[in-house]
């Protein structure tokens, strides 16, 4: 049997990233915003290479789905660069940046959550989140060194 991978402890993330997260979160209010991660895991560290936007398909505005086919172009696209999917983001609306009860009904196990909280006066905090079963631990979220800040 293979050694069982460290869970994550912290999250690369370069500011271009951040930025479009946060600006997706101010564009999509009062809906949800979401996207998918592409990158690497490495010995507890996520390398967080490229954010790609998708659209929600959730008909609630509280919730964010992502189209099965957005998801499956986004794999094949990090396959084809030597990438995997690492994560998912959404925002929160009029809510803080952290998992919900809604999320925890979400199907999104075993990658970083990136949740960012907004409201109509703008966007606040993002957060690094963990699944792990049926709960969630925070991630710290750290400038990554390849990308300019």
């Amino acid at each position: 049997m293979p050694p069982a991978t460290p869970e994550p402890i912290r999250v690369w993330l370069a500011a271009r990233d951040l930025v479009a997260m946060r600006r997706a979160a101010a564009e999509s209010f009062p809906r949800e915003a979401c996207g998918l991660l592409l990158g690497s895991v490495r010995e507890g560290e996520v390398l967080v290479d490229r954010f790609l936007p998708a659209a929600n398909a959730a008909p609630a505005r509280r919730r964010f789905e992502i189209d099965a086919r957005t998801v499956w172009g986004a794999i094949r696209q990090g396959r084809s660069e030597g990438l995997e999917l690492v994560g998912v983001f959404h925002s929160h609306p009029g809510a803080p940046a952290e998992p919900s009860a809604i999320d925890a009904g979400q199907e999104w196990g075993g990658l970083v959550w990136l949740i960012t909280a907004c409201d109509d006066g703008g966007v606040g905090a993002t957060r690094a989140w963990w699944r792990r079963g049926e709960g969630f631990r925070e991630l710290a979220i750290v400038p990554a060194p390849w990308a300019a800040w």
